[in-house]
């Protein structure tokens, strides 16, 4: 009798260690995904900047309103990075109004080497030829291989 009570009590504690030890080894990771940042800024009108910008590449780009979406990317990741929209003055013999404007990328010296990605939101209101609605400029982003229609909008 005292055996086999021995027995189940040893049975008992080797099962529920043995249980433990499945349940922990077997539990998933749970990792977070990042998604990108996004940034909001306001483009403003001026003359173009002497300051090097970093290197960049724009992914996508699209128009909603007055709104321009742009996918970037860029080295980085120890430092904060800053953007900033600046649209040159529009010729004056151009019959369509044809704006350049000069994206720039401040990196703060930034000396680590990771892949990094980020939403800017800019408001491109201040690059309309004409603050009238319905009116179409044309935007020649420096880091875009084409030119972009930009109708203003009064929302």
């Amino acid at each position: 009798m005292k055996l086999s009570t021995v027995l189940l009590v040893l049975l008992l504690i080797t099962s529920c260690k043995l249980q433990k030890e499945v349940s922990t080894s077997t539990s998933p990771k749970i990792e977070k995904v990042k998604s990108p940042r996004s940034l909001a800024i306001t483009a403003v009108l001026g003359e173009k900047d002497p300051v090097n910008s970093e290197n960049f590449v724009v992914n996508e780009l699209s128009i909603e309103g007055n709104k321009m979406i742009l996918e970037i990317s860029y080295i980085g990741g120890c430092a904060e990075h800053s953007f900033k929209m600046i649209g040159l003055p529009i010729p004056a013999a151009s019959l369509q109004p044809i704006r350049t404007v000069q994206l720039v990328h401040i990196s703060n010296n930034d000396q680590c080497k990771e892949d990094k990605k980020v939403t800017l939101e800019v408001d491109i209101t201040a690059l309309a030829a004409q603050k009238v609605e319905g009116k179409k400029t044309q935007l020649v982003i420096d880091a875009w291989n084409k030119k972009i229609d930009y109708i203003y909008t009064n929302n």
